[in-house]
């Protein structure tokens, strides 16, 4: 099984939504860090299973909290880029560096 990486624009993405969902309901943070971590369990099992949006950047919706997971398949590693809100475009899941 590859390795999982949490990159630094994911990792203050994940940061930002579980304080958000910790100010909307007791325990709401906690379902969404279980469902981030339903998904990359199964990113890590199937790390090509989910579509391309660029020439090698994968994008995996989430189901209840309808987050976006943007990663990549970088040889031993699955490198997720950015876990944001599904209601923003693709192509502007960057905040503003970098557009992917």
């Amino acid at each position: 099984m590859k390795r999982l990486v949490i990159g630094p624009d994911a990792e203050a993405d994940l940061r930002q939504a579980v304080l958000w969902y910790a100010d909307q309901r007791e325990g709401l943070e906690q379902r969404f860090i279980d469902e981030f971590d339903e998904f990359t369990r199964a990113i890590l099992l199937f790390p090509r299973g989910a579509p391309l949006i660029t020439d090698h950047i994968r994008m995996m919706p989430m189901r209840v909290f309808k987050h976006v997971i943007t990663y990549t398949v970088d040889g031993d590693q699955v490198v997720i880029l950015r876990v944001v809100h599904g209601s923003r475009h693709p192509r502007q899941r960057t905040r503003g560096r970098k557009r992917i």
